[in-house]
């Protein structure tokens, strides 16, 4: 947002702060973030190349941590 000049002595007043985020949702937001990089980046793709590789120990728990992360994502969404 640009500044404003006043009329008399053509002072810049100074632009308004933005709103603050609660710290709840920025925490949420943080979470979410956080879900989405794991579920998308590491859990699915190390899951499948676990998989492949033949180790199916490692494979589950990536797994389970793409199944833990979009819990994550829909409870996120459904508090909103």
């Amino acid at each position: 947002m640009t500044a404003r000049y006043a009329w008399r002595n053509r002072r810049a007043d100074p632009a308004p702060h933005p709103p603050r985020v609660p710290a709840r949702a920025r925490a949420a937001q943080l979470r979410e973030a956080a879900a989405y990089w794991l579920l998308y980046v590491v859990a699915l793709a190390a899951a499948v190349l676990h998989w492949r590789a033949g180790n199916e120990s490692l494979a589950a728990v990536c797994a389970v941590m793409t199944v833990l992360s979009a819990t994550a994502i829909a409870g996120t969404h459904r508090r909103r």
